[in-house]
């Protein structure tokens, strides 16, 4: 069984939810973590949660742009030298229907689920082969394998983010990389906050699990790869 020591990690969508329980897991490892997200703020309160003898450094990002992905790619490896995890775990959605979702939350759906992981992977996986080393877990979604009410965006592009990885996982697995996705059910996450109903959070997966299935992923052996890991709330998917 190895360890998340000495590793250095970049987390995406790391001040808050599953990005953060994600950062908070590794650094408890012994990893050496960069939280990226867009509000600065948000990134000082959420690194200071992280474990105090962790090496922690934050990079305020907009991780749907290229020149954003690169920002947060340079910024880690001009602090420790190198990227050997990269966790993409920035997210957004939209609960509307199909007639009621606008051009705007479309884009804004793939552009943040799908489109960041690509130009995340575009900037970090020619650093990776270069070291001939390194690991990336893709954050999916049970909506990545059905289909819900009212989520056609976010459906999508979690279909997206699971054909992606496949296909990357396909390309680099020779080279010495691996491409682990994490498929969780409900998760209570800021990410329900505004879509109503009378879903009931105290039965979804917390953070923390979706976390811990991560680092299992990435720790219960250094010759193989779990390509998915499909976590779900034990009375089912939400």
């Amino acid at each position: 069984m190895s360890s998340m020591a000495g590793k250095a990690c970049l987390i995406t969508g790391g001040s808050s939810g599953i990005g953060l329980a994600i950062a908070q897991r590794f650094a408890k490892d012994g990893g050496s973590v960069c939280l990226a997200a867009r509000s600065l703020g948000r990134l000082d309160a959420a690194v200071d949660t992280l474990d105090s003898g962790s090496e922690s450094i934050v990079v305020s990002a907009d991780v749907t742009t290229a020149a954003g992905a690169a920002r947060a790619v340079s910024h880690t490896v001009d602090r420790f030298g190198r990227i050997d995890v990269l966790v993409n775990a920035a997210g957004i959605a939209y609960f509307t229907s199909i007639d009621q979702t606008t051009e705007e939350q479309w884009d804004a759906t793939l552009d943040g689920n799908l489109k960041s992981m690509f130009l995340m992977c575009k900037e970090a996986v020619p650093r990776m082969l270069d070291a001939g080393h390194g690991d990336i877990v893709n954050i999916a979604s049970i909506a990545g394998h059905q289909g819900f009410d009212a989520s056609t965006a976010y459906c999508a592009s979690k279909h997206g983010v699971i054909g992606f990885s496949k296909a990357l996982a396909v390309e680099v697995r020779r080279k010495g990389l691996r491409v682990i996705t994490v498929t969780p059910g409900a998760v209570d996450t800021p990410l329900w906050d505004q879509a109503g109903g009378e879903l009931d959070r105290s039965k979804m997966l917390s953070p923390h699990d979706v976390a811990e299935a991560a680092h299992g992923a990435l720790t219960f052996s250094s010759t193989a790869a779990q390509d998915e890991v499909l976590v779900l709330p034990a009375e089912g998917v939400l």
